[in-house]
């Protein structure tokens, strides 16, 4: 009788994992409930049996497990979410039908796939040619009263459903910058589905900033700017050469800008040897022009050495309106090229080029229109005050920088592209 019962326990402890082994299977296919869009599919379920065309059959893909080799994906017609299992025999395919990277399938991406394998194996997963993508995105924004996302001119609508991710992980709209960020949008039509933050950004705090309040501070060539204490830029992820000079002090500091961190500058601890000068050189096209560097008149094709910091420049010519700026030195040589011809009595345009030991930069500016330093076009003429980098409007902005300019040529454009003309 003891062996029977023995035998009877037996039989039922091998039943009873056989039937936890069957649950946990069945469990790969679950759905996944991160905002619970829809009425959640029975685990036993085909999450593509209510397929009716071929959107029916779209999926954005969630997250991307790759260490347990799982996608998590939402169907972008019924919104259920469902994660499915992966292994080395699964086809990864790119809308061409050719073999693909796992590591290329992100999320925010669309696709299609066969699930047909044992127990939801998907055996191929394919990027979906049923949807618009926009990848490396920077110039966009958001109007809330409309709920549209707007870029390349046109405004696409987004809604409660639609999915907001930074990697594996969901991110509140309100957390992207536009003009500094960089996404992947996925949509359909005038719909977006899905924005996927591709580059994201941190943020540059000065500290102890006293010997250089007021002077120019330029991070790379995505921003230059006027110096107060405890200002602070918010910059896209990288690495920058952020210059700083005055009254023959400065230097260049290589600086690291991480995702969500703000990193401290401390400006007097880039003063470095002083004082430092630049040997400088002025040319310009018009005949008969006269050149002002601090008051006193300099030749043009002649070099001289001039102290690091601010110094104002005037250019008069006969039939031109006299053209000054703030100049700063903060680089070792610099050649100054001025193009005053658009300076003429009655026009509304000034040009200048600068040339020196890193490259060459021309730029040109009017009264309605100005570049933005992360490349976006911004009407300023109407008195619009959209917001930039370092949190300032642009109007702000245009009025700060309309009168100076920089010895650095990758910069250069920076500066000048949002003069306004007197």
């Amino acid at each position: 009788l003891a062996k029977k019962g023995k035998l009877l326990l037996s039989i039922f402890a091998v039943i009873f994992c056989i039937s936890m082994g069957l649950t946990a299977c069945a469990d790969n296919r679950g759905t996944v409930s991160y905002r619970a869009p829809g009425t959640p599919l029975d685990a036993s379920g085909d999450a593509s049996a209510d397929a009716k065309d071929s959107l029916d059959k779209v999926y954005i893909i969630e997250e991307n497990n790759r260490d347990e080799g799982k996608l998590t994906v939402m169907n972008i017609t019924s919104l259920r979410e469902f994660r499915y299992p992966y292994n080395v025999s699964t086809e990864f395919l790119d809308k061409y039908g050719d073999t693909d990277s796992v590591e290329d399938f992100k999320p925010g991406m669309a696709i299609t796939f066969d699930a047909s394998g044992r127990y939801g194996m998907l055996t191929t997963v394919k990027k979906s040619n049923a949807v618009w993508e926009w990848d490396d995105l920077k110039n966009f924004s958001f109007d809330e009263s409309i709920s549209a996302m707007q870029f390349g001119g046109e405004n696409y609508r987004y809604t409660d459903s639609t999915l907001f991710l930074d990697g594996n992980n969901l991110m509140e709209r309100k957390d992207l910058i536009g003009g500094v960020d960089e996404v992947m949008v996925v949509g359909v039509d005038k719909e977006v589905l899905a924005v996927a933050l591709t580059k994201g950004h941190g943020y540059l705090q000065l500290d102890d900033t006293k010997r250089f309040d007021n002077s120019l501070i330029q991070i790379g060539s995505y921003d230059a700017a006027l110096v107060s204490s405890g200002k602070t830029f918010t910059v896209p992820v990288g690495t920058y050469a952020v210059t700083i000079a005055n009254n023959g002090w400065g230097g260049t500091k290589n600086v690291k800008i991480k995702k969500n961190v703000t990193s401290v500058l401390n400006l007097e601890s880039m003063k470095g040897k002083g004082p430092k000068s630049c040997r400088l050189k002025f040319e310009i096209d018009v005949d008969g022009a006269k050149i002002y560097l601090d008051g006193k008149r300099v030749k043009t094709d002649k070099t001289m050495t001039v102290l690091y910091g601010a110094h104002s420049l005037k250019v008069t010519a006969d039939g031109y309106d006299d053209w000054e700026r703030t100049l700063y030195v903060n680089s070792p040589t610099a050649v100054i090229s001025l193009d005053i011809s658009d300076s003429k009595q009655g026009s509304s345009n000034n040009s200048t080029a600068t040339t020196n030991n890193s490259g060459t930069t021309n730029s040109s500016t009017n009264s309605s229109t100005t570049n933005d330093t992360n490349g976006s076009t911004v009407t300023t003429g109407n008195g619009s005050t959209t917001t930039t980098s370092s949190g300032t409007t642009q109007k702000e902005r245009d009025k700060a920088q309309e009168n100076y300019l920089s010895t650095l040529a990758d910069s250069v454009v920076n500066t000048l592209g949002s003069l306004s003309s007197d």
